[in-house]
Order: C-alpha cells, then structure tokens, then sequence
C-alpha cells in the first residue's frame, strides 16, 4: 500500500470521535439497506416517500472498490468504513426530505461517475501500476463523506443547514470533478494497455509467423533431402539387380544360343538333303563344302 494512502486513511480516521470510531468500524452493507427501509417506512408513514433507489449505483460502485482495495492495497475493513458513514448520512438527512433529496442526487451523480470496476480488477492483477487510480478512489470518497460530517454531524444542523448546504455543495464540487479525472485517467490508461497489448499481440504473430516459414523451409528442406535419398536408394537397388543378373552376360549369352540354333538348322538341311545332292551328281568334296557353308 502506497504511504501517502495510508497517511490519508489514517487522517481520516482520527478527524473521527470515539463514538464514530465505535459506531461506523462494524457496519456492513445489511445495516445500510436496514437503514434504507427504516427510512422508507418512516417516510412512508408521513406521505413523503423518496426514491431511495437513485442510490443503488453508488452502493454497487462502493461494493466493488472495497472489493478491490482490500485485495490490491491489502487494507481490511475499508468499505465497513463507508457504509458506516454512509448509514449515518443518510439518517442524519432523512429528517429533513430537503436535504436527503440533495443527498440522494449527489450519491446518484458519484454512482454515474465511478467506472465499473470488476473490469478494472482484472486490469489491476495484470498491471499494478493502476492501483493508484484506486487510492485516488477511496480518498475522493472519503473526503466526500468528512464533508457530509461536517454539515450532519452538528447538533442543530438544520438551523444553519443552508449556509452549511451551500458550503458543502462548494465543497463536493471539486471532488466530483476529482472522481471525473480518475475516470478519465482509467479510460486513459486502458486505451494505452489495449494499444500495447495490440503491439505485443502483433509482434507476437509476426514472430510466430516468422518461426512457423523457418518450420516450412526446414520442413520442405528435409522432404527434398528425404526424397533425393529416396532416389538415391532406388538407384542403388537397381544396379544390385542389374548387376547381380549381369545383363552384357546375358547378351552375349543371347547371341551365343541364336548362333547355336543356326548352326542346328543347317545341319539338319544339310543331312536331309544329302541325298539330293549325290544323286546330282555332286562330288564328295562338293558336298563337304556345301556342308560347311
């Protein structure tokens, strides 16, 4: 938790009295809407009845910054505070229908203001920077209700109310516009994140796209060298064969049995017409070179 938050709350609880103290430290969100409906019968029963329900924006918004402060600024009982001043305002108001009227509209106005912040509790645990935008917050909210204090909690508050009114009015001006500016700055600081993750987010597919063209290339690579020293195999293969059956052998061995079958024929030829030949005559040496050609 950042010191100057801590000298805030600290402040903040000691401008308390005792009873304060006392009274606001265990109050919880039940006790609040207990309240609410004390007020809403009480005003009921004297035909003026309010829209209590133009504060249920705040209620949500304080439910969740509580949320958030207890988890990221490690701060307990921080929204008990809250709704303990908030109980005590809206009480003290509800006994003049005037000044709860104004109340209910400057709660509704601070509910429309603060963002919604389960969002921004996701932004927190990826960027704590931003936990300065909840200190900023709280202490707007604090100081809002040590104002109301000021104004409800004086004995006779009502006969000073409206001098006192406008001077809280003066007052909670400036920490409405506050509350403004530290939404604005969240809006800021979210669109400068989402840029950055849109960055990151491009350099992180330009270097996926980078390292899946070196996979290809790699790839592509491997299946030429595969299918070259697939040919290669084959080839190899091939001259076993060729050379195990010795086809030049073969050949040879080919013209050798064409000239044996020729030589075959010839003899038979000449031995059927050896006959043929005597008769004509032919002397024994004739014959003999008949034989031989």
């Amino acid at each position: 938790m950042d010191t100057s938050f801590e000298d805030a709350l600290a402040k903040f609880r000691a401008s308390l009295t005792e009873r304060q103290r006392r009274d606001f430290a265990p109050c919880t969100l039940k006790d609040v809407h207990t309240a609410i409906d004390e007020i809403q019968d009480r005003l009921g029963s004297q035909r003026q009845l309010r829209n209590m329900k133009r504060i249920t924006k705040f209620i949500e918004a304080m439910t969740q910054l509580g949320q958030v402060v207890e988890v990221f600024l490690n701060v307990e009982n921080t929204v008990a505070l809250v709704w303990g001043l908030l109980k005590f305002v809206l009480l003290a108001a509800s006994t003049w229908v005037e000044t709860l009227d104004g109340l209910l509209g400057t709660y509704a106005e601070i509910g429309e203001i603060l963002p919604g912040l389960t969002e921004f509790r996701t932004l927190l645990e990826q960027h704590p920077r931003l936990k300065v935008c909840l200190e900023n917050y709280y202490c707007d909210i604090l100081d809002f209700h040590r104002n109301a204090l000021d104004v409800f909690s004086r004995p006779a508050w009502k006969t000073v109310f409206h001098s006192s009114w406008k001077t809280f009015r003066t007052r909670y001006g400036p920490i409405i516009s506050s509350l403004k500016r530290h939404r604005e700055l969240i809006s800021d600081e979210k669109l400068t994140i989402a840029i950055s993750e849109v960055r990151d987010s491009r350099e992180f597919v330009e270097e996926n796209l980078e390292a899946l063209s070196k996979q290809m290339k790699e790839r592509q690579l491997e299946e030429k060298e595969g299918t070259l020293k697939l040919q290669k195999q084959r080839s190899q293969r091939l001259q076993f064969v060729l050379n195990k059956f010795d086809v030049a052998d073969c050949q040879r061995d080919l013209e050798h049995a064409q000239e044996q079958h020729a030589l075959s024929e010839r003899h038979s030829w000449s031995r059927q017409n050896h006959s043929y030949l005597k008769s004509c005559g032919a002397s024994e040496a004739t014959q003999i070179r008949q034989l031989r050609a």
